[in-house]
Parts: C-alpha cells; structure tokens; sequence
C-alpha cells in the first residue's frame, strides 16, 4: 500500500547550513554542525542561533564571503551572489532601484535608511483552513470532565461563534475556564464586556519593561487585582500560592501554554540581560533576506546609518495617537506607514542608541538619577540624546479627556503636531517622507 505524506509546513533549510555551518565548543575543543546539534540537544533553531552558541556568528562570516562588487550597479554583481530565494532577490534589487532612484534625485547620501521589519507571515503560503478559537477551545473542554465550571462554560461556548471570540476579553475568559487569573475568583460573563470597567486584560510582563502583546503575555483579571499587581513582576507569592492549582488545570488541559504558566508562576525578577535582549528586539532585525539588503546598502553608503523600524511599535504609535488606517479610502497608505516608520524608529534609535545596554550602565544620569525607561511610555516624555532631539512631549496631553472641547482648551504640542499635519497630506509628491524628525 502506498502512503502519500505532505511536508508542505517544513521549512527549506540548504544542506550548507545543515552540515556545513559548525558551533565551535572552545572549552572542550569540539565543533559541531547545525544538524548534530539538532539531534544530540533539547535546542530548536532559534535556540541554536541565539548567543549561546557560534552558529549566528559563522552565518555571517559565510554570508560575508558572498560580497556584493559595490562598483557595479547590476544585479549580477550586487544581487546574485546572496545566499537567498530567487523570489527575496527579486524584492531586494527592486529596492536598491527605489534607493538609488532617490539618492540620485537628492544629490547625495542620505543621512539614515529606516528599513521595516514586518510581523512575518508568508505571502506565498498555502490557504488553508486552521481550526478556529471556538473549535480549538471546545477540543480542550471536551477532555475535561467532573468540573462544574467546564460544564457550565461548555454550555455557554457552544453558544458562541468565532467572531465573538476574536474579542481578547472573551477568548481570555473560556481559556481561564472563567475565573479571575490573579484572585481565581468567578467572573461574570453578563459583567465582561460592558461599559463598568470590572475587568482588565493585563500583561504579565509589565509594559514598561516589555512589548510583548502575544496571549502567552496576557490575563484576564479583576480590575482591582489589576491594580494591585502594578507593574511588579514576578507575581507576589500571595497570587502564585492562591492560583497555582488552577494555572495547573489549565496547562494540563491546554487551555494555557507552557509559556505563560512559566510567566505566572516565576519566582525571580526578569534581569538586566533580559531586558536588553528585549529592547534589543525592538532594533534589530534577524531575517537573512533583510539583512542581506541592509549588507549592500551599508556597502553602497558607507556613511548612511542603517535603522531597523518594527512595525509592531508603528502599530501601536498609531494607536496611540489614533491615525486610523484605511486602503479602500486612499492609495497613500503605504507612503504614510514609510513616514511613520521614519517617525517612530528614529525615536527608538535615538532613545536606546542601538545599545539597549545603556539604561544597566549605572553612570548614565539624568536629573541625578539612574536613567531607566518605559517602553509603553516612550512617547510621554523627550527624547533626547548626544544633542540630537527625535521627540518633543505634549505637553497638554494629561488635560485632555478625548473630546472636541479639551482639545479646544488643551491643543497638541511637541512633535506630533509636525506628524499630524505631514500625514494629512494627500499629494503626489509624497514631500512629507523627507521632512524627518
């Protein structure tokens, strides 16, 4: 009988990388290549390519070796020789093309090139149907059986329907089988999502320390626990010991990851490593193909800044200050989102100066105190460094209670009231792109 297997989701991986590209064990003088280490340790491939071993760093050396000939402007000599997809050539060439086009209207280098790290997600990939948040949670109440709470929550989720679920609040509520994560008392479901503010969705890392808005970093939890908690983290002892047994069912059950039971029931302060490899995060970009265009521009403009900008912080700028974004109402969206991500990644990098490290060195100062910071306040206050300004505050900001009349009284100032207007700019000349921070 023949059996047919689809491989469709397994990641194409070169035997060069597998076999060829070695970890170097200086200690016990050893090397070991990707595809050893893969069978002999616990380790996936990100684990693997992250700063405990040398893999990282001999993928550069290897991708250096392919050097672009800078003093020819073809694809043969720039492109080519990238040990990337035909498809990522083709992106990366069109690129230069725009950058060059641009340099050559402009006379000269430019300053800084802002290049977007998008979320992710496959633009060839396959359609094809995944389970929905109320099959998946449905699957997991169907292996409980005795509890109250499940039945009663079964009953209700039946009910429900997948779009009703894309709401945090309620997904969170039947994947915490309807308690409190903080207090494990019952919430009402009648109370949940209306106007009274009973409950809040809180980051278990606390924001001013992390961006990381996945559900692995949210609960659904008391208003009042909410405010209890603060920003502290890890959680006090008094919500681990009242909540421990309940986070337990739920991983066993699978209503709640590995990762966030890890999150909750952590005893130790995240540490200053942590945290920089966090703010790194926000900075640097880790795709191949991304960095293989960063290599020939740096090479092209030896001296232009390169800046990574995350489109996730561009999304929460926008949020923030509320420029909502619609493709069927105009074409100028995509002209708009490289502004913003000009706007929003110079602050990053002015703010952390590409060395996250800065805020754990205790002779950094400000007014006397230990510099430190707060990513989901970023934009609340200055941003300044070495004399160079990428952010003025508004500092009418707490006066206003978001209608026409308080911002009548209280109007903007700072630096958002340059973007507001460059974005309200609907003209073919794009100027608003080059009038920067």
């Amino acid at each position: 009988m023949n059996c047919c297997k689809s491989y469709s989701r397994c990641v194409n991986l070169s035997k060069k990388f597998l076999t060829e590209i070695y970890d170097v064990d200086k200690e016990n003088s050893e090397c070991k290549s990707v595809i050893t280490l893969l069978k002999e340790t616990n380790n996936n491939l990100k684990e693997l390519t992250s700063t405990k071993y040398t893999i990282s760093v001999s993928v550069e050396l290897e991708l250096d070796k392919t050097s672009s000939d800078i003093n020819k402007f073809t694809y043969e000599s720039l492109v080519e020789p990238l040990l990337v997809s035909p498809s990522v050539k083709g992106s990366i060439w069109q690129t230069l093309l725009v950058v060059k086009d641009l340099t050559s209207v402009m006379d000269c280098s430019p300053k800084k090139i802002f290049i977007e790290m998008t979320r992710g997600g496959a633009k060839n990939k396959k359609k094809e149907r995944t389970a929905s948040r109320q099959e998946g949670l449905i699957s997991h109440y169907n292996e409980i059986t005795g509890n109250p709470d499940a039945i009663k929550n079964f009953n209700a989720l039946k009910n429900e329907n997948n779009d009703s679920l894309r709401k945090e609040k309620l997904y969170l509520y039947y994947s915490q089988m309807g308690r409190c994560m903080y207090s494990n008392e019952k919430i009402v479901l009648g109370d949940l999502l209306s106007t009274n503010n009973r409950y809040d969705i809180d980051h278990i890392y606390p924001q001013k320390d992390v961006k990381d808005n996945n559900l692995d970093n949210k609960v659904l939890v008391k208003s009042t626990e909410n405010r209890k908690k603060a920003d502290l983290y890890p959680l006090t002892l008094e919500i681990q010991t009242t909540c421990y047994q309940h986070w337990e069912f739920l991983l066993k059950h699978k209503l709640i990851t590995r990762e966030k039971f890890n999150r909750l029931t952590r005893k130790s302060a995240l540490t200053d490593d942590e945290l920089q490899n966090f703010i790194a995060r926000q900075l640097v970009e880790t795709r191949q193909s991304t960095k293989a265009a960063a290599r020939i521009l740096e090479k092209m403009y030896p001296n232009t800044k390169i800046i990574f900008s995350k489109a996730g912080n561009v999304s929460d700028f926008r949020n923030l200050f509320c420029f909502h974004k619609a493709r069927s109402v105009n074409d100028f969206h995509h002209a708009k989102d490289a502004y913003l991500n000009i706007v929003v990644g110079n602050v990053y990098n002015t703010k952390f100066t590409s060395n996250p490290g800065i805020f754990f060195d205790k002779k950094v100062k400000r007014n006397g105190e230990d510099e430190r910071y707060n990513l989901s306040k970023i934009f609340f206050y200055d941003v300044t460094r070495y004399g160079k300004t990428a952010w003025i505050k508004d500092t009418n900001g707490k006066n206003r209670r978001n209608n026409d009349n308080d911002f009548n009284r209280f109007p903007e100032t700072g630096t958002i009231v340059n973007v507001r207007r460059n974005m309200k700019k609907n003209n073919n000349r794009f100027r608003f792109l080059l009038d920067l921070v």
